[in-house]
């Protein structure tokens, strides 16, 4: 039987993200399309940010290259914005320098949040290529912010860079010329290390960061009721304009 719209709620789940002028970030958690925010005495600043699209690992040693996942779940479902999944499991241990992951998001972002669950001890530094239209292209300004000891994924952080203005939206097989390649539409990231990573390297959760600091504005002790179009929308990032605050996040999950 069909839902009737407007929908109802089927589960409800909180969390709170401490703002500052730093920006903060969060993933939208997976089947959730809805949110109440509230913020009591400080005014706040909030992006809707790109969603994660497809999520794939290149195993360049394998037979079968493209790694998507295994029988029950996929890179995709475990990294897409924020899953209860398994991530990228044992997929990127002693991932070599010939190995890739590549990201699809909705829109060209400035980089991304990566939650790590085993960190990588093993001293490498992370590349990150976008593809321009016709190949992929090196980034600019790239900050890793999962870095440690100069080993990249080896604690959470934010990557970010400058969103290039040629990035072109597409389908990975196109892109890299191989019809086993997933044909997810959107616009494909690329990382890679310099150096093989632990034989213990896992990402738990991943979403975008906005490419602008064009948020929209809130105001204090006012509760908001957001609806997500999570083909587009992924996460939540904001940021106060002085002091501290800690935003208070309802979500709520409705009727597929």
């Amino acid at each position: 039987m069909s839902a009737y719209y407007p929908v109802g709620a089927t589960r409800v789940e909180g969390e709170t993200v401490a703002t500052s002028t730093t920006r903060a970030s969060v993933g939208i958690p997976a089947e959730y399309h809805q949110a109440i925010i509230y913020q009591a005495s400080t005014d706040f600043r909030l992006h809707l940010n790109p969603a994660v699209l497809d999520v794939v690992y290149y195993d360049n040693s394998a037979t079968s290259k493209w790694v998507m996942g295994g029988s029950t779940s996929s890179l995709r479902v475990d990294l897409s914005d924020r899953s209860s999944g398994t991530g990228t499991g044992t997929v990127m241990d002693s991932g070599t320098t010939t190995d890739r992951l590549y990201i699809c998001l909705s829109e060209p972002v400035g980089g991304l949040y990566v939650d790590v669950k085993a960190v990588n001890g093993s001293s490498s530094t992370l590349a990150a290529h976008y593809y321009n239209g016709s190949s992929f292209a090196a980034v600019s300004s790239l900050s890793d912010g999962t870095a440690s000891g100069g080993a990249t994924f080896a604690q959470d952080g934010v990557v970010t860079f400058t969103a290039p203005t040629d990035w072109r939206s597409g389908s990975l097989f196109d892109q890299v010329d191989d019809r086993s390649a997933p044909g997810t539409n959107g616009y494909w990231l690329r990382l890679s290390w310099g150096s093989a990573l632990d034989s213990d390297t896992e990402i738990q959760n991943l979403w975008s960061i906005n490419k602008d600091t064009s948020r929209g504005y809130y105001r204090a002790n006012v509760e908001y009721l957001f609806s997500f179009d999570r083909r587009a929308v992924g996460a939540l990032e904001a940021v106060v304009a002085s002091s501290t605050g800690t935003l208070q996040i309802t979500w709520i999950r409705t009727v597929q």
